[in-house]
């Protein structure tokens, strides 16, 4: 009787056992209503994990970047093209038709048009940073010996047209506007032990500065140029929109939160936002004024962003979550696997997954 009770037992804890594993592997459609991706039912194109990458998203085509070319793969996991280019620590940026990958840390960096070179150059110092525009005009940042760095503007076609020396600040990030004709650089300083974020903003045909705002202990780190030729400065404590001669028309404070990532649609800038609890808020403001119109909590933390359109893709370690600029959720999807990051496709459903050694094409 005793020996029976025990099967009976065991039966029973084997059970529950089995019960909340599957509970755990299913929380997100149970618990939060969120269909779940197990992985690999829509893998497109498989790689080596332990390789190195960046990637971006480029006309219909994902940009995979690795420390031996820039290769564009269709939606159906064919390469379309690839170009050769050899880079220690790769990064890719794209911009209208074009694409700069740039070695960072390097001498080197190559303009691309449509799957074809345009053009390459071997710096005598190293990259810091460097941004290409709508038109092909490329900035880049690098190292030269007596000054802290340099700043060069070359065309699509590889002319250089413009070199600024830089005697006591650092660059971080670099815009040109698409005509070719105004630069803003986000610069840091670190004069008597005190940290200060300026931005330049840098006529290119008077080769001259016709603004340069300061302030203490903040940092700028993104710098975009508008559609009609206002700058938009993203900092750690705030974001702010200027005059392409560097007259302030907003500010927004974060007010001591931490800010994750940013997404700039046609007429609203979203911020996402560290909360507690590792989750973040996705705040829409109007790029017009700078007034919050909207935001949205997510029940993870978001690390990775991309836009098309009115259209927003933000993803967590195992969680994706698709949302309009004015901070209204659209869908969400939940992974058994962890993503790596994710681009948005054309049609604005489609989204590129990138997993450690895959890439899945999903519908969320």
């Amino acid at each position: 009787m005793k020996r029976r009770r025990l099967i009976i037992n065991i039966f029973i804890l084997f059970i529950v056992i089995v019960a909340a594993f599957v509970l755990y592997t299913n929380r997100n459609a149970i618990f939060l209503g969120r269909d779940v991706n197990r992985g690999g039912e829509n893998v497109v194109y498989t790689m080596d994990g332990a390789i190195q990458r960046t990637f971006t998203s480029f006309k219909n085509r994902l940009i995979i970047c690795d420390n031996q070319g820039v290769s564009a793969v269709k939606s159906n996991g064919n390469v379309a093209w690839s170009v050769n280019f050899q880079a220690r620590q790769p990064r890719v940026d794209s911009s209208g038709s074009y694409l700069l990958s740039t070695d960072i840390g390097g001498t080197d960096f190559v303009l691309i048009k449509n799957g074809r070179e345009q053009f390459r150059k071997t710096l005598e110092g190293t990259i810091w940073t460097a941004s290409v525009n709508d038109n092909g005009y490329v900035a880049v940042a690098s190292t030269i010996p007596n000054y802290k760095a340099k700043i060069d503007i070359y065309t699509r076609g590889g002319e250089k047209i413009f070199s600024w020396n830089l005697s006591h600040q650092y660059p971080i990030d670099l815009a040109v506007a698409d005509n070719g004709k105004k630069l803003v650089a986000a610069l840091v300083s670190t004069a008597d032990k005190t940290l200060a974020g300026n931005l330049a903003f840098v006529d290119i045909v008077k080769a001259e500065t016709v603004g340069e705002p300061s302030f203490a202990n903040c940092m700028f780190s993104d710098i975009r140029f508008l559609n009609n030729g206002d700058v938009l400065a993203i900092s750690d404590v705030a974001v702010m929109r200027y005059t392409s001669d560097g007259g302030l028309k907003w500010n927004t404070n974060y007010n001591s939160r931490v800010l994750q990532k940013v997404a700039v649609g046609r007429s609203r800038v979203v911020l996402f936002f560290e909360n507690l609890r590792n989750t973040s808020t996705a705040e829409s403001y109007t790029l017009s004024q700078g007034v919050l119109k909207g935001s949205y909590e997510f029940d993870f933390d978001v690390e990775s962003v991309s836009s098309r359109g009115n259209v927003i893709v933000a993803s967590g370690k195992r969680d994706i979550a698709m949302l309009r600029f004015n901070a209204r959720l659209k869908t969400t999807l939940a992974f058994n696997n962890d993503i790596r990051t994710q681009e948005i496709l054309p049609n604005k459903r489609d989204v590129f997954v990138v997993h450690s050694n895959n890439v899945e094409v999903i519908t969320p």
